[in-house]
Parts: C-alpha cells; structure tokens; sequence
C-alpha cells in the first residue's frame, strides 16, 4: 500500500487520529490521486470531512 493510500484509509477511519501535518500529503496529487481522493472523500463521516476542511484551511493560512 502507498503512503497516499495509507493516508487516504486513516482519513476513512474516523477512530484513528490524522495529524495535521499528514494532511501535507494531499499537496501535489496526480490525476489518479485525485480521482481517488474524489472516490473516497464521499464515503467519510461528514464531522471528519469537516474537520479535514478546517485543517487544510489552517495550514493555507499559516503558510501565505
């Protein structure tokens, strides 16, 4: 398993903590990531989504 792959099934499992520097590893997806990450992000809890939104507008805000 890739570690996109392993970031992706963590993301899917909202019982294991995902760290906020994890989610880095969504930066430079290639079109089969992303066509991945499209196919998973429907499947995860809409708290978890939420909180992944957040995250990544945080690491946005603090690196412009």
């Amino acid at each position: 398993m890739s570690e996109f792959e392993e970031l992706l099934r963590k993301m899917r499992d909202s019982q294991t903590p995902l760290s906020i520097s994890s989610l880095y590893g969504f930066s430079d997806l290639t079109r089969a990531e992303a066509q991945l990450f499209q196919e998973v992000w429907s499947l995860i809890d809409a708290g978890r989504r939420r909180w992944i939104i957040q995250s990544l507008v945080d690491i946005a805000e603090a690196s412009f």
